[in-house]
């Protein structure tokens, strides 16, 4: 044995000489010629640490299969004849095996322009075992263990409906939702309806309404009555002053009965919602003031967008009432508006009244802007009686005065002095203009 071991060490001895002087893999040649015993007998590591790897850098070494990253063997031959660099893209890892960075190294010996780096390996990402399948890798799809089995239990048969398929008993996966027996499918059953009484529903404004009936419950159907009613415009639904539906105003201008309670009669507001379809000057009168020298009109100015009674004020003596004007009118723009009576010591009646009649007023005019023949022009007008004051009236425009096209002259504005069309030209007959009686002069 210890014969065989001097043999191997003076045949290693003999193939670094050998390598180191001809560059050439001296171990694979004396493997070649000494007994395959012999041969058989030199570890691929103990070959790889005395004269480096083989193959190339970063790469699984073609004599011991070890991944190396240098060779001081080839650093020996890149010293002498330079080194043989190579780009390497990104080996990227698994869920076992590593990989590399990309790189830029000499495939002999290793020196790295750019450095690889080792990726560690990721891991299985292993899902839970499921009713069928086992621990399953999400990435490569690596198996671990077994499936975890299906839960059994009863389903009973569903009867179909007019909307819904049904069903016959059989037995389904608790977990996974699977059928394992029966549940085959029964087709909907146009007949089997739900009934259900409905009421007869009145028609209003904006709405039809229905007679009674009966309808099923799952599917809408109308099984019977509930024939339509047609709209009705009158049916109105009022709800303090407004219609709830088409928001029609259940009061305009006009005369309104005022019953005056006990509430009214110790000291309280009468509140009437009225709705000002225009503007104007309103005048507002009421035989209240017959009744009681304690009897007040005010009006709450703010136009309003709902009827409802929370938007009303919660301060009525605050400063957002105006007082009736003692000129005897007052502008309003169009809009919801609240009518307050307050009275004092007034009998209780039903035949108080409050009349609110819109009335044309006598203006004076100053134009602040003349109109011209196409553009419009602006006004200011101020109420003789109240005062009231409205700017950026529109005046129209006067409009052309065309005087009519001549012989020589197109149709022409008098005031602008614009032009339309062309001249008419002359119409010589018998040595004259028939238009405007000018004679011929031959130009030659």
């Amino acid at each position: 044995m210890k014969k065989i071991i001097k043999t191997l060490l003076v045949v290693m001895v003999l193939a670094v000489v050998l390598t180191a002087f001809t560059g050439c893999d001296a171990v694979e040649t004396l493997k070649g010629i000494i007994p395959s015993e012999l041969a058989a007998m030199i570890p691929p590591q103990l070959t790889c640490s005395i004269l480096g790897h083989k193959g190339e850098a970063y790469s699984p070494c073609e004599r011991c299969g070890e991944v190396w990253t240098e060779s001081a063997q080839g650093r020996l031959e890149c010293n002498s004849s330079g080194h043989i660099m190579k780009a390497y893209p990104e080996v990227p890892a698994t869920c076992t095996e590593g990989g590399w960075s990309a790189g830029v190294v000499c495939t002999r010996c290793g020196y790295a322009e750019r450095t690889r780096f080792p990726i560690p390996a990721k891991g299985h990402s292993m899902a839970d075992a499921t009713c069928e399948n086992p621990s399953t890798c999400s990435v490569c799809g690596y198996e671990e263990g077994e499936a975890a089995g299906h839960t059994s239990v009863d389903v009973e048969a569903l009867a179909p409906t007019c909307s819904a398929v049904g069903h016959t008993a059989g037995t389904q996966c608790s977990v996974c939702k699977k059928i394992l027996s029966g549940c085959e499918e029964i087709a909907i059953d146009p007949t089997a309806h739900k009934v259900v009484d409905v009421e007869a529903l009145a028609p209003t404004c904006s709405t039809p309404g229905h007679t009674a009936g009966t309808a099923c419950e799952l599917c809408d159907e109308i099984l019977s009555g509930c024939e339509e009613i047609a709209i009705d415009p009158d049916a109105h639904v009022y709800m303090t002053g407004v219609c709830m539906y088409c928001y029609a105003p259940e009061y305009v201008p006009g005369e309104y009965t005022l019953v005056v309670d006990a509430a009214l009669q110790a000291a309280a507001y009468k509140l009437t919602m009225v709705y000002v379809p225009e503007a104007g000057h309103y005048h507002f009168t009421t035989n209240l003031f017959d009744a009681s020298p304690y009897v007040q009109l005010w009006i709450f100015t703010t136009e309003y967008k709902s009827s409802s009674t929370e938007d009303w004020p919660s301060d009525l003596q605050s400063g957002a009432w105006l007082e009736y004007s003692a000129t005897g009118h007052t502008y309003l723009e169009p809009g919801y508006y609240l009518f307050g009576i307050y009275g004092l010591n007034i009998v209780p009646a039903d035949t108080y009244s409050l009349t609110i009649k819109k009335v044309d007023c006598t203006n004076t005019e100053e134009v602040t802007k003349a109109p011209t023949c196409t553009e419009t022009g602006l006004k200011t007008t101020t109420c003789t009686v109240c005062g009231h004051v409205v700017e950026g009236v529109e005046v129209p425009a006067v409009g052309h005065s065309w005087a009519d096209a001549t012989c020589t002259t197109p149709k022409t504005c008098s005031v602008c002095s614009e032009v339309e069309g062309e001249a008419l030209g002359h119409a010589f007959i018998d040595g004259a203009c028939v238009l405007c009686k000018l004679a011929y002069v031959d130009p030659t």
